[in-house]
This record gives structure tokens, sequence and C-alpha cells, in this order.
């Protein structure tokens, strides 16, 4: 008798354990009640059937919605900004939980702080709220409504201090996006020493293997992270995708991974930047003309230029195209962590 008890026993809690739920409970009292009834009478070979004698309980949903990606902001009047971006919910059991954001309170156009309200509840009727504080400030008289950010990517090379010189002679400050491609990693220092911005692109540039799988991409953005932390003791936060998050190529390697990739970033700490307008420097036989050309057509008020440093041609361009931004009224500025992110649309 003691056997069958203990054999009764044993498929009661695996019952326990693969249901997950405390009213299982009472059903063990049941069956021990009935164990000990049948001992009491006399009945030692009785069996005692246990399939069946419990029912099927579906798992209660009780875990809340999490959101993530949120942080307070600092905006200029004026300055438009999307709320949802970086945003991102993730549930224990609803793949597509719901995300309602409040900001009707927020006047871009009046100084102040304001609340804006993150709601988010899943199927099972759980919520979550949480609230950042945006800070609007008024311009200073330094401010300009016309704004630029320089960036140039898949350096340092051996043209990376002419364009630095070239900088220095406008002084003015751009952000770099450094690969691993030249193995320059000395002229880090020299970036970050003349005030300019750094971030990160790629390691290796190599599409093939980047874009194979999310681990092979991190391993990639990490490898050039260590990079230039080893030299200027720090990791940036800021990134770009290696042909951008609207790149297409990365479906021939692995299909979806720039929709997952772009929520990831935000979950270790990144945000990243694509651009608004290119000075097509990788384009075959681009003209010095052609990229000065490029600027004297964008009338945007606010630019974010993509150049790649190495090419001659930009850093020729650019002896032009500076001093007639600045002529126009553009404020230079460099991308940083708090910088509003720059979001192509994503193909892939």
């Amino acid at each position: 008798m003691e056997n069958r008890v203990l054999a009764v026993s044993k498929d009661i809690i695996k019952r326990i354990i693969t249901n997950r739920k405390s009213v299982v409970v009472m059903a063990v009292i049941l069956v021990a009640i009935c164990l000990a009834a049948v001992s009491g009478a006399g009945y030692s070979d009785a069996v005692v059937p246990v399939t069946g004698l419990l029912p099927d309980i579906t798992v209660a949903d009780v875990m809340s919605p999490e959101i993530i990606g949120l942080m307070d902001l600092d905006l200029f009047i004026g300055e438009p900004f999307d709320f949802s971006g970086g945003v991102l919910v993730i549930d224990d059991t609803d793949e597509d939980p719901v995300l309602e954001i409040d900001a009707d309170s927020v006047d871009f156009y009046t100084a102040g702080v304001y609340e804006v309200v993150y709601r988010a509840w899943d199927q099972s009727g759980n919520r979550t709220e949480k609230i950042i504080m945006v800070t609007i400030r008024p311009k200073s008289a330094t401010d300009s409504d016309k704004i630029i950010y320089l960036t140039f990517d898949d350096g340092p090379s051996a043209r990376t201090l002419e364009m630095l010189e070239v900088l220095a002679a406008y002084q003015v400050k751009a952000t770099f996006f450094v690969s691993g491609l030249h193995n320059r990693d000395d002229l880090f220092k020299d970036i970050v020493d003349q005030g300019h911005a750094i971030g990160l692109h790629t390691n290796t540039h190599n599409y093939a293997e980047i874009y194979a799988n999310e681990e092979a991409f991190f391993a990639d953005l990490n490898a050039i992270g260590k990079r230039v932390e080893d030299v200027v003791g720090f990791r940036p936060t800021i990134m770009r995708f290696p042909g951008g998050s609207s790149n297409g190529i990365s479906a021939s390697y692995n299909v979806g991974i720039m929709s997952r990739l772009s929520e990831l970033v935000h979950n270790h700490g990144y945000k990243y930047y694509d651009w608004t307008t290119s000075v097509a420097d990788t384009a075959i036989n681009v003209t010095v003309e052609t990229e000065i050309g490029v600027l004297e057509n964008c009338s945007a008020d606010v630019i974010c230029l993509l150049g790649h440093e190495e090419k001659a041609v930009t850093v020729e361009a650019m002896k032009t195209i500076i001093p007639m931004m600045i002529e126009r009224g553009y404020q230079f500025k460099v991308i940083e962590a708090v910088t509003p992110e720059f979001h192509h649309r994503i193909t892939n």
C-alpha cells in the first residue's frame, strides 16, 4: 500500500508542476483523503486511478507587459519628435501587446516640462503605465533654426587627418561612424580629442557575415566597440547600420533581420542613425561638383549628411560645402545620445 501511495503522490506532484496552479492543491488534499479512506477500510490492494481525477486548467496570465526604451527628453521649441521611436513592449504570453502613448499635453512650441504617459496591456487585461518627462526649451541666441549634421562612415583612413584639418579650418564639428577597415585605431583619439563625435559602424563591413544572424551582427558591433573603447576609454552608444537600416541586401542573407535588429539595438542600449541626404560619394565617377550640387539643391531645415571621409572627392567637396552651409545660416552639430534618431523605412 505504501508503494501505491508513493506512486500516486508522484503522479499528483507531476500534475502540480505541469499545471502550475495553486488550485490543484485542493485536488491533492481530496486524493489524500480518498487514499486514507481506502486504506482505513482495509482495501490494501485497491488501485486509485489518478488519470482524469484532476481537471485541465489553463495557466492564468498574471504578468503585466514591460515597456522598454523610455527616457526623459530635452527638446528645443519646434523640434519634432516621434515618441514611439525606439520603444518596445514585451509580454510573457502575448506576442502583440497594445501600446498607447498619451502625448496630448506636450506643446512643442511652448517652453515647459510635460508628461508623456505610456500605457501597455496584453490580451489578458494586464496593464503597465510609465511616465517620461519632456522638457521643451527655447533656443538661445546662438541656436539656429537650420541644423546640419556632417557624418562620415568607414574611417579612420589615410585621409582622416586631412578631413580633420578641413573641419578645423572652418571650426565645425562632425560625427564619425567608425570601422575597422583600415586598421587606423590610433586615429580614434584624434577624432575625440578635436571635439568630434564618434559612433560605431562596423568592424568588417562584410554584409554576408554581419547579417547572417543577430549573433553575428552583435559580435561585429561589439568588436568595433571594444577597439574604440581600448583607445578612447569609452564605448559609444550611437551607431549606424552598414548600408543603413533600409538596406535590402541583408535579405539575401537573412530575411527580416533588419526589422529585428532595429529593435534589438535599442534593447542593447544603442541608438541608430540613418541619414536624410547623401553626397553619393560611393557612386561611380562622382565628382566634387556633383557632391556640392547635392547641398546646393537641399533646402531642408535639418540635414543629416552622409559622406565617406576616405574619399578624396568628399574631402575636397567639404572645402566648398561647409562655408556654403555656414553662409546659408546652418548650425553644425554632432550626434549625441540625446539627438533624435534619423530612421529610414525598413525594407527587410
